[in-house]
């Protein structure tokens, strides 16, 4: 008989179960975790693009009215 041959057929079918139920939630955690990251990335670059839109207009104003005092008139 050869090393690793299951002959017996419970043990086989009890090996298979084992292999499956330690795979199987690994791998539906890791497909899981792919969809999740790819949400939580787009969730972030559109709160960063918001955010950097928000920034970049009070920093216009700012600057308008900084600008405007500084050429003696206002904007």
């Amino acid at each position: 008989m050869r090393v690793g041959k299951i002959r017996n057929l419970y043990l086989r079918r009890a090996a298979i179960v084992v292999m499956y139920s330690i795979t199987m939630p690994i791998a539906l955690f890791l497909l899981i975790l792919l969809f999740v990251w790819d949400s939580v990335f787009a969730v972030r670059d559109a709160v960063v693009a918001v955010w950097r839109q928000e920034f970049i207009g009070e920093f216009t104003r700012f600057h308008r009215a900084v600008a405007g005092s500084w050429r003696g008139g206002s904007k």
